[in-house]
């Protein structure tokens, strides 16, 4: 069962308006980031590489946060849609285990999201190649950052938003639940960030942060301009425990969605309250 419905809602996700303008939309940032003046996130000034390791990771590490609202759709959406169209009392009208309709649509929703991500680095790799950039202000190409941040920060980003999300889904059972909770979760993350701004406490933001963005900022806070073009942090001390933390936080969300999912409730309530009343 796992295998259909992912590939059922993946197929859906793919052909769902909204994903492809979330990609379109920070394919455009990263492109215009790369090849122009107008965006600048992190670095690109001075004699630091408009794309230096260090600028790639910033990058599509500030975006991980802002595709929060981004997984409400590909993410938190799919396990309400069959109540909101009717079609769950189909699903469930018979016995059907719900770790594949549960997890084959997060996984589903997962690839989606990280479609996004792809079309992002995919727009800062081209514009590199733009006709008027300064060969000074930008180094050699190499995938490897673009695989490091994707397997160390992106993909273990997107799983903890797969299992709020889901958690958010399962409980609440309303769009609505999920989008506020999601919203909250943000501004406790921009109030958290903001209470440690001190440096006495930049070891407890990098712990506390889901998305490792301190983390990996507190690495990388005293390199030299030679260190920002050509390295990356390491995987170890507080960016590996940051990591381990929260993939393993994100397994307590999923036991925690999956026992709280309860297949046999769906569609019992308004549309069949109101059926009942007609009866």
């Amino acid at each position: 069962m796992f295998g259909e419905f992912f590939r059922f809602e993946l197929r859906y996700q793919l052909r769902y308006p909204l994903v492809w303008i979330a990609a379109l939309v920070f394919a455009v940032v990263g492109f215009l980031a790369m090849a122009t003046d107008f965006v600048s996130i992190g670095g690109g000034i001075g004699n630091t590489h408009r794309n230096a390791p260090a600028v790639i990771l910033t990058w599509l590490s500030l975006f991980s946060v802002i595709g929060t609202f981004v997984g409400i759709a590909t993410l938190g959406q799919p396990l309400l849609r069959d109540a909101e169209l009717g079609a769950d009392e189909l699903f469930f009208s018979k016995p059907m285990g719900k770790a594949g309709y549960l997890w084959g649509r997060m996984s589903a929703g997962l690839i989606a999201s990280l479609v996004v991500y792809v079309a992002m680095a995919l727009a800062i790799m081209l514009g590199t190649l733009m006709p008027g950039l300064d060969p000074q202000q930008l180094g050699p190409f190499s995938l490897h950052p673009y695989l490091w941040v994707f397997a160390v920060v992106i993909v273990p980003n997107m799983i903890f938003l797969g299992a709020l999300m889901s958690l958010l889904a399962v409980t609440t059972r309303r769009l609505l639940g999920v989008v506020l909770g999601a919203l909250g979760f943000v501004v406790l993350w921009f109030i958290a960030a903001a209470l440690t701004d001190d440096i006495q406490y930049d070891k407890i933001m990098s712990l506390i942060d889901p998305f490792a963005v301190q983390a990996t900022d507190r690495a990388m806070r005293y390199w030299s301009v030679n260190e920002r073009n050509t390295q990356l942090p390491l995987l170890s001390g507080l960016l590996l425990t940051n990591r381990v933390l929260w993939l393993g936080i994100s397994a307590v969300l999923m036991v925690i969605a999956h026992v709280a999912f309860r297949p046999q409730r769906a569609g019992t309530g308004k549309r069949r309250r109101k059926r009942a009343l007609l009866a």
